[in-house]
């Protein structure tokens, strides 16, 4: 008798290892297979694509020429793991130098523009999304034109506003509506300055809609649009001229 239940223990011991040895197998294959992340902003769509979100900030005579001092309004990115069981521990790089260890659902929030590769890893396996956080800025301003007829050179009656940009920009809008004191003599234009100082665009209209598109954002630094008479152009405008511009810089 004695040997029997020796022999159903023995048995029920190796039973008990061999589906331990089961549970762990299962634990290790689960994190060695193959998942994809899910990104979304807000309440919008989960998406397995390049996410896109938004850092946006308003420009003032007060802060024109402090790109890095600005408050600035973010936007946080959720992500996913599509394939794993909520109790998956991923190690989760966000691609802005920051990492965490957390579940299978996280959220983030990017400080800065910019191009970043969200890396999720799971044991031996890993997956990625790619996030694009691109920038708008809007702002106004006042500028008093002066008497035209001649060709104004440095020194002209305009505002120099700078915005920052990153590694990876694809494309910069800025966009500029003026009014003065009558429609002929709101003419005022606008130019961008990569950080070196040297003009890269400009928009030179005889009113003050302007617009200017710009793919060549490198280096990355502090660009400079100035909007009013910039110099070497002719103007017939003269008084007081207001105007609304943004901004743009695009990262995917």
């Amino acid at each position: 008798m004695n040997s029997k239940i020796v022999t159903i223990l023995a048995a029920g011991t190796f039973l008990a290892a061999a589906f331990a040895g089961c549970v762990g197998s299962d634990e290790e294959q689960t994190a060695g297979e193959a998942f994809s992340i899910l990104g979304k902003t807000g309440d919008g769509e989960w998406t397995n694509e390049t996410v896109v979100a938004l850092v946006s900030e308003e420009i003032t005579a007060e802060n024109a020429k402090d790109a890095a001092g600005r408050a600035k309004t973010v936007e946080s990115v959720s992500f996913k793991i599509d394939g794993v069981g909520a109790g998956a521990k991923v190690v989760w790089d966000f691609g802005d130098l920051t990492t965490e260890t957390a579940g299978a659902e996280v959220t983030h929030t990017y400080a800065a523009p910019g191009a970043c590769l969200v890396l999720a890893t799971i044991g031996d396996a890993s997956a990625n999304i790619t996030v694009a956080v691109n920038y708008h800025a809007s702002g106004s301003g006042t500028v008093m034109t002066l008497p035209g007829g001649e060709v104004y050179q440095e020194g002209t009656s305009y505002i120099d506003y700078l915005f920052r940009v990153n590694e990876g920009a694809k494309k910069c809008e800025i966009s500029m509506t003026g009014s003065g004191v009558a429609a002929e003599t709101s003419d005022i234009d606008m130019a961008l300055m990569d950080p070196s100082g040297k003009q890269i665009a400009s928009s030179v209209g005889a009113t003050a809609e302007e617009h200017i598109t710009c793919k060549k954002m490198k280096p990355a630094g502090d660009f400079t649009v100035q909007i009013g008479q910039i110099a070497g152009q002719v103007y017939a405008s003269i008084g007081e001229v207001s105007f609304d511009f943004t901004i743009d810089v695009l990262y995917a």
